[in-house]
């Protein structure tokens, strides 16, 4: 059974991605996406832990909402998926996360290979790739578009 970890932080970007993944997992014949949101912990360090809750819960019904609006096009073969939010550094817990689970690949939007934070701390898709055992695969929609176009 072929599984996707893909990761997602929220912004524009995001729907674009999970729009992408679907198709794509059916067509190489993916079974199974788990869609991944990590708070990274030193921006919450003054947050409670209920409103960190709060946070978690309220970003869950986002993606939520996301893949369900995503998937009212698609065909009637979908592919299964869950939702994870987790607290911790990016790199390390998507790298863990795809080590336990045995992930065959991992989706990530261009933004978060590749921000301002990534080119301030070294791009975050190159630090994945170089610690994980399965395929990378940064999305960039610009750049599908400029293929699909020519």
């Amino acid at each position: 059974m072929k599984r996707a970890l893909v990761a997602i932080d929220m912004n524009e970007e995001s729907n674009s991605l999970i729009r992408f993944v679907f198709p794509y997992a059916q067509r190489h014949q993916l079974h199974h996406i788990d869609f991944i949101h990590v708070e990274d912990e030193d921006r919450d360090l003054d947050l409670t832990e209920n409103s960190s809750q709060d946070r978690g819960e309220n970003i869950l019904e986002k993606v939520r909402a996301m893949v369900e609006k995503c998937m009212e096009n698609l065909p009637s073969k979908v592919v299964s998926f869950n939702i994870l939010i987790i607290k911790g550094l990016p790199e390390e817990e998507i790298v863990n996360r795809a080590k336990e689970m045995h992930y065959d690949l991992i989706v990530l939007g261009q933004s978060i290979a590749s921000g301002i934070e990534g080119f301030l701390s070294g791009n975050l898709g190159v630090r994945i790739m170089d610690h994980t055992h399965c395929s990378v695969l940064v999305y960039n929609p610009r750049k599908l578009k400029w293929m699909v176009q020519y």
